[in-house]
């Protein structure tokens, strides 16, 4: 596999502007799952999780992809 940007990335990635942009989606998907029964959260792209990690408490279960194992490897913590 060539290098990919993101693994050399992965652990200064969330940035304060992309923490609050995060936190800006969450609070807009929270609406939409919020009347959902059975909640399975897959997020393609995932990067560190910053936006799927901060809505566990309303999923399920949840999967993250994401191309760069070093981003999946932050979001496991």
């Amino acid at each position: 596999m060539e290098n990919n940007v993101f693994e050399e990335m992965a652990k200064r990635y969330d940035t304060e502007e992309r923490i609050e942009l995060a936190k800006v989606v969450v609070k807009e998907v929270r609406k939409e799952l919020q009347n959902s029964q059975s909640k399975t959260l897959i997020d393609y792209g995932s990067g560190t999780g910053l936006v799927s990690l901060e809505l566990s408490d309303v999923v399920d279960s949840m999967v993250l992809i994401d191309a760069s194992k070093k981003m999946l490897e932050v979001a496991e913590g």
